[in-house]
């Protein structure tokens, strides 16, 4: 999570920045992706991570540099380097942005923060008991995985903590799921479906 805070911190700055830069044209389409800058950004501090999906426009809108003679086409905040190459009258390329690439999926795994996410054995020779319900929070974000705490026993074990990653699947919600404890080393590695509220 300190890694996303730091993100939406640079975020809210330069969109900020950006806004401040264009206040005496405020009609250009960079005021747009400042706005959705600095809403995305307020919506993440105050916990609403249900529009996540801002700050991925935020990122994607600002790689692609154009330019078509005195006209430019450059959305990116603040920060204005490029790297580009010209083909008659156009000038094409990217700007410095693509590297915020890399937060987009801890951006994406949001929706999952501070909620009950119920997984259930997705094998039939899953470590985990059949049939059984488990219930656990998301916390934190770690390595592009959710972070949770539950409260789960298995021969005569007690685990306190999973780690939690989604997987693509086009027809079932699966994630991987690691199952340990603070108390003791063993852990449960298993593939689980799963369910979250929304």
């Amino acid at each position: 999570m300190k890694t996303l805070k730091a993100f939406h911190i640079f975020a809210l700055i330069t969109s900020i920045l950006e806004l401040n830069n264009n206040l005496n044209n405020l009609l250009v389409p960079t005021t747009i992706i400042s706005i959705i800058g600095i809403f995305g950004s307020v919506l993440f501090f105050t916990k609403n991570y249900n529009f996540n999906y801002l700050m991925i426009i935020w990122i994607c809108s600002q790689f692609i540099y154009l330019k078509f003679d005195n006209f430019p086409m450059d959305l990116s905040q603040f920060f204005h380097f490029n790297i580009k190459f010209r083909v008659g009258p156009i000038s094409i390329g990217g700007n410095i942005q693509i590297l915020m690439f890399i937060f987009i999926k801890p951006i994406m795994l949001t929706k999952y923060l501070n909620k009950k996410i119920s997984i259930k054995p997705y094998t039939a020779n899953s470590p985990l008991r059949k049939d059984e319900n488990i219930t656990f929070t998301s916390n934190d974000i770690k390595s592009n995985k959710i972070i949770g705490d539950l409260n789960y026993e298995l021969d005569d074990l007690q685990y306190d903590n999973i780690i939690f990653e989604p997987l693509e699947s086009d027809r079932i919600k699966k994630a991987g799921v690691v199952i340990k404890s603070k108390k003791h080393s063993k852990k449960i590695k298993a593939t689980v479906t799963y369910d979250y509220g929304k």
